[in-house]
């Protein structure tokens, strides 16, 4: 089998994408049903190349520019694959092979928070209206968790046997977790802590208003907050740098970049408790690298939260800021014998989420695709 993948960004990728192509790309090439890989990256897009992987460039992907990328083209009939796979919703079709694409995002096809600015949900609403012609055109969807394919089948009516649930994986971490240099003193351990890239849909208000009650109740703990920040959402992060500042909260909170590998497992290390507070998520990654890494979890109860993290979280009603606050007092009073318990029970979770697998299931899917796309085109 020959696999073209096509990654049509518009010339940058996150952190839980980018960790998906790192550990995915390599383990397809592993697979001895794989003769080889044909990855196309916009250019400034760094990926670890292999045995059996080709690079090459293609252009940044722009909404509603209907003109073809003819190098990319020529190389994908040149390289003559058995399948192309596009790893985000994008609309690519090709007239001789069968293309599989992965809804990673499902915010622009749910309830839009208020906090979002008209900018962000015009860019949202193109979002959908091209996700939704990229997945009714595909010959195949890779579902990553039972909530998007629920919502494929029943809101998209998707066809069932055009989609296959295959989780995320996760890898193993840096063996030596290693603290920001930057990081004030107060944030040496046992301080709250939540990752994933910052945007309206990540409901961070929820958090930092059950820190201000927190406070008020002679409870006293820093939080960090750990994401990246895109230009659209600078208006966001005033709103929460404004709400910080009214709950008297500027010496506990503190904001800093997407992290890497060892300075995340430090952080994860050292938490006193995990939190997320996303209004919606396909997947999360750091859901799955909290639970590796044996943390106190508290979640909202928003899709697909308790589907990853089951019975080893603490969950809390969205905007609930009261019930939030109660559930991190909870857990900060746990004893040792139950917080050592569910930390194992965590680990122990996390290994249900394999890269792996993820690999594993994601040729046996192509290989059903391709062999229903022959079945079809045979006289």
């Amino acid at each position: 089998m020959k696999i073209a993948i096509l990654n049509l960004t518009s010339g940058s990728i996150s952190g839980g994408y980018k960790k998906y192509i790192n550990n995915v790309i390599p383990r397809l090439v592993d697979n001895l049903e794989v003769k080889s890989v044909l990855c196309a990256l916009p250019t400034g897009i760094q990926l670890k190349v292999g045995k059996n992987i080709h690079i090459i460039q293609c252009k940044p992907y722009k909404p509603f520019n209907f003109s073809p990328d003819k190098k990319l083209l020529n190389s994908i009939n040149q390289y003559e694959p058995d399948i192309i796979f596009c790893p985000v919703e994008r609309p690519y079709q090709h007239k001789n092979i069968p293309v599989v694409t992965m809804l990673q995002n499902m915010e622009p096809f749910v309830k839009r928070s208020i906090l979002n600015t008209f900018k962000i949900n015009l860019k949202l609403e193109a979002q959908k209206l091209i996700g939704r012609k990229a997945l009714k055109g595909s010959d195949g969807i890779i579902c990553i968790s039972n909530f998007v394919k629920y919502f494929l089948i029943n809101d998209l009516n998707i066809p069932k046997r055009r989609t296959s649930l295959i989780y995320h994986g996760i890898g193993i971490y840096d063996a030596n977790p290693k603290r920001m240099e930057t990081l004030p003193k107060g944030f040496n351990h046992n301080f709250i802590f939540t990752a994933g890239s910052i945007r309206p849909a990540r409901g961070l208000e929820d958090l930092i208003n059950a820190m201000g009650i927190l406070k008020r109740n002679g409870v006293n703990k820093k939080l960090l907050i750990a994401g990246s920040i895109s230009h659209d959402v600078l208006g966001y992060v005033q709103y929460l740098k404004k709400l910080i500042i009214e709950k008297e909260l500027s010496d506990s909170i503190l904001f800093v970049n997407e992290l890497n590998q060892s300075s995340m497992k430090w952080c994860y290390i050292n938490s006193d408790i995990f939190v997320m507070t996303s209004r919606v998520e396909s997947f999360g990654i750091v859901a799955v690298e909290a639970m590796l890494n044996e943390c106190l979890i508290i979640s909202s109860l928003s899709p697909c939260l308790p589907e990853v993290f089951g019975d080893v979280a603490t969950y809390y009603k969205p905007g609930d800021h009261d019930d939030l606050s109660e559930k991190i007092a909870l857990n900060l009073n746990m004893s040792n014998h139950d917080r050592l318990s569910i930390k194992l029970k965590a680990k122990k979770r996390s290994q249900l989420f394999s890269w792996d697998i993820c690999a594993e299931r994601t040729v046996k899917f192509f290989s059903e695709i391709i062999e229903r796309h022959n079945n079809k085109n045979r006289p």
